[in-house]
């Protein structure tokens, strides 16, 4: 099973996870099966958004 892991870093999470959250049909359509998206501890704009 294919995976992507990226770890990157955003301007500002909440809007970030609004436009993330707004295109899960295309990550759908595109296969997308499941996705995580982990926050570090201490700096929460950085980011890694798991997906299958």
């Amino acid at each position: 099973m294919p995976h992507v892991l990226i770890i990157h870093e955003v301007a500002d999470y909440p809007a970030w996870k609004h436009i993330f959250d707004g295109a899960a049909g295309i990550r759908k359509a595109a296969g997308e099966r499941l996705y995580q998206v982990l926050r570090h501890q201490h700096e929460p704009n950085k980011i890694v958004p798991f997906s299958a």
